[in-house]
């Protein structure tokens, strides 16, 4: 018969594990299993290692290292990173690299930097180009047409979570009394000594679960991303459209609503223009793959002075 003690330490060794796993099975095993298809389970336990999910229907959905950018975007995304680095009083040349980017784009396709025509650019993760074309459909072919990106094995991820870990900064520029443990959380970057708590550890929980996470961060900055995150859910909007996999949460679309009365004037204009992707639902069945997205904004699409007409 267990001892009552020896029964209690064996529970708790089995809670940790299962909290530090979340899921019994390993990445290595999961990729057997991992497709995403309507007539149910496909199994690639005989696939090669260079080509894990080769018995997967619809592989030109695999992510690949790669993502296109109309030059349009390349400018908004550009003006929008001098701002914020701006506002953080940042010397970055990143901005200036995307609005040089888009400029030497519409300058080799159409010998005119300030082109009207878009250009669609293909980047990789670190922004740099991979080919570029007239149109997006070319462009999305091309990124079909690539390898897809490696998935991370157990070890890529583990020694990833170990890079985010804040031990040792803590403890160098803190102090070893300032490390602890979130007892249900023991993958978070400030759970390091798990399970012993120090004695200042409060204290750092205290400050990493504000906004705010400098020390001389200025006291208007929350007020601030409160308003923020605030205006960006002004206007919400739903749709039920066909299903695809290629739109994600933080995509940003543009929207045109084509519809006029009787007397054939336009209107719902204002619901029309650009929106952030907030959220994306599949309704996947045999006959059948639908999607409920969830659209938001912080602005209108119609000029103020224009509204009254629509």
């Amino acid at each position: 018969m267990l001892d009552p003690h020896q029964l209690l330490e064996l529970t708790k060794n089995h809670k940790e594990t299962w909290e530090k796993n979340e899921i019994p099975i390993t990445q290595e095993e999961k990729r057997y299993y991992k497709c995403s298809n309507p007539d149910g389970p496909v199994d690639n336990s005989t696939c090669p290692p260079n080509d894990p999910h080769c018995n997967c229907p619809c592989k030109e959905l695999q992510p690949r290292n790669a993502f296109i950018y109309s030059t349009r975007e390349l400018y908004d995304l550009a003006a929008y990173l001098e701002d914020y680095s701006y506002g953080l009083g940042l010397l970055w040349t990143g901005p200036s690299y995307l609005f040089d980017l888009a400029k030497a784009a519409s300058n080799e396709l159409y010998g005119d930097v300030n082109s009207a025509d878009e250009v669609y650019i293909v980047l990789d993760s670190n922004l740099e180009k991979l080919n570029q074309f007239p149109s997006y459909q070319e462009a999305l072919e091309f990124v079909q047409g690539l390898e897809p990106a490696e998935e991370p094995t157990d070890q890529q991820l583990e020694d990833l979570l170990q890079q985010s870990k804040l031990c040792d900064a803590i403890e160098s520029n803190l102090g070893e009394e300032y490390l602890g443990c979130i007892w249900d959380d023991p993958d978070n970057p400030a759970s390091c000594n798990c399970p012993c708590i120090g004695k200042e550890y409060p204290k750092w929980k205290e400050y990493t679960s504000t906004y705010s996470t400098f020390w001389d961060t200025p006291k208007d900055t929350i007020l601030l991303r409160n308003a923020q995150m605030t205006l960006i859910n002004a206007q919400k909007a739903q749709m039920t459209i066909a299903g695809d996999f290629s739109l994600k949460p933080g995509s940003i679309i543009r929207i045109k609503i084509k519809d006029v009365d009787l007397e054939g004037n336009e209107k719902n204009k204002s619901a029309s223009g650009k929106w952030l992707v907030d959220s994306v639902s599949h309704f996947i069945d045999p006959q059948t793959h639908v999607m409920q997205v969830t659209l938001t904004r912080d602005s209108s699409y119609v000029d103020l002075e224009d509204y009254s007409e629509v």
